[in-house]
């Protein structure tokens, strides 16, 4: 489980496709597609660990990557140069598209 403003990089063939980038964050908000994403609606309370490091990293997490808070000095500046591009919302809805279209081809 992930806050919903977390940064999570994707990468594959339709990010280079459609970015021109091999890697791009992305908000979790923006993945949530009610199968494989969702938003937790179980707990009234989360218990939510931030991991904080000297500058911003991105972090493997269980085979995903996340980006680190980072709360020093010159913030606003790491955070206008990301580690990796950031999608704009209206760039994911075309990224989910084409994901759900290759994971759901319809028959001919």
């Amino acid at each position: 489980m992930v806050s919903q403003t977390a940064r999570i990089v994707l990468s594959g063939s339709e990010v280079e496709y459609l970015f021109g980038e091999d890697e791009v964050l992305v908000q979790a908000r923006h993945l949530v597609n009610n199968r494989t994403a969702l938003f937790e609606t179980r707990r009234s309370v989360i218990d939510h660990v931030s991991l904080m490091f000297d500058r911003h990293e991105l972090l493997d997490a269980g085979g995903c990557s996340v980006e680190s808070l980072y709360r020093g000095r010159g913030t606003i500046a790491v955070h206008n140069h990301s580690a990796r591009r950031e999608l704009h919302d209206y760039e994911m809805i075309t990224l989910m598209g084409m994901r759900d279209a290759a994971r759901n081809p319809v028959a001919a």
